[in-house]
Parts: C-alpha cells; structure tokens; sequence
C-alpha cells in the first residue's frame, strides 16, 4: 500500500536535493545528481555525488563523496538497504563505469530533514541504526595492509569508508547565503553547523551516540510543516 504523502515527500526531497546542491556548487562544480548504477542486477540511484582526486605522497589519492537525501524516513529496512548498496555495490559500479583506479576513501552521508518525526525514528531505533553504520565503517583493511610497505605501492593506500547521518535544515541554508555578506566568519561558521547536524562516531557507545542525538533539536514538526514554512519565506 503506498503512502499517501508520497507527493509531498517527493516534493520535499526535491526541495532538499536543490538547495544542498546550489550550496555546494559556491565552492565547487564537482558535484553530479541523479547518478544511477547497475552492479550484477542492483540497480538505484544516487542522489548526489563528487569525486576528487588529491595527492598523498606524491601518490594520487581519490575520494568519492555520496549523498543520499530522505524526507520522512518511512520504513527503517528501506533506509539500512540504501546504507548498505550505496557503499557495497555503488563505489565498485563508480570505479569500473567510469575507469578509474581503486576509491582511496569513500563518505556517505543520509541526509534527513531535520524534523521530529525523522528525530523519533532515528531515537527509537538507534541500536539498529549504530548496527547497520558501524557495518560499512571500514578503515585500512589488514589483508591490503600487509601486502605492501611502499607507499610508491598502489595497494599502499587501502580503502577507507566512513558513513554519516546528518540532520539537514534547507531553510537555513537558504537564508544565511541569501545574508552571508552581511556576516563574520564565526557567524557564518555557526549557521554552516546548524544547518547540518551530524553523527559520526558510530563506533561509540550507544549511550554516547544517544548523547549526540539529543543535542540536536528538531527544527520542523514534520515533512508538511517544513513545506509550509518553506513556501511562506519563498513567497515573502
């Protein structure tokens, strides 16, 4: 049965995915939307993706940045398996579509709209959810790291994964750009940080992560109430 306020969350996504994008692409044209994969029959779509290449060593260092945007979390397995394929299957599509040599890292980050109700779900299942991130969290694999010494060594630099929930206020963004010539460094530091909220120590204790959750506050009641708030500053 499919859920009546799928529009409206499908509207709100939208809403997401452009204002995240129009703030990235201040500092850089990197960034690609809507990048779709198929591995071995797991076929999906990536919401936003950057790949950049830097030098370690003299040695070039690629790291794959994927972002994956939800309005209303509405069934908690959907989330886990969007966790998982996004780091299992899409980085191997990524690497052998476009040819390039082995990720040195890969970042994901589900982004949710910052509202209670995302907030609840989030709080209600975070065993599960420390589960799930601490799974795709990979850090130099001793099986690479035993093969070689020499940093020269392709294998040298093994792969790194890291995985991120981030809470997301779009209407935030939207407006400290619209002011940001009007502000200090440190003021535009604090607005960058409240408008993206983030867990990423998911090795830490649940206790600890429970800690992180409960220091950020929801902004918006729901999907609809940010629709309503977002429409009113728009039109204004």
């Amino acid at each position: 049965m499919n859920d009546p306020n799928t529009k409206l969350y499908d509207e709100v996504h939208s809403i997401m995915t452009k204002e995240l994008l129009t703030f990235f692409k201040k500092c850089c044209n990197d960034f690609e939307s809507e990048v779709p994969y198929n591995y071995f029959g797991n076929r999906g779509s990536v919401d936003i993706v950057q790949y950049k290449t830097i030098d370690i060593l003299h040695q070039p260092h690629s790291m794959l940045y994927i972002y994956e945007l939800e309005s209303q979390i509405i069934r908690l397995e959907e989330l886990v398996r969007k966790l998982k394929d996004r780091m299992e299957y899409f980085p191997e599509y990524f690497e052998k579509s476009r040819g390039i040599p082995k990720l040195g890292e890969v970042n994901l980050f589900i982004i949710l709209l910052n509202t209670a109700s995302n907030w609840k779900v989030v709080n209600e299942y975070l065993v599960n959810l420390k589960s799930a991130f601490s799974r795709v969290y990979h850090t130099f694999p001793k099986d690479v790291m035993s093969k070689t010494k020499n940093p020269s060594d392709n294998n040298y630099f093994a792969q790194i994964q890291r995985a991120s929930l981030v809470f997301f206020d779009p209407l935030r963004v939207r407006q400290f750009e619209v002011n940001e010539d009007n502000m200090n460094r440190d003021e535009i530091l604090f607005n960058r940080i409240a408008a993206f909220q983030t867990i990423e120590s998911w090795h830490d204790s649940v206790e600890k992560i429970r800690d992180s959750l409960n220091s950020i506050k929801p902004v918006f009641n729901s999907a609809s109430d940010f629709l309503a708030k977002y429409k009113r500053y728009i039109n204004n």
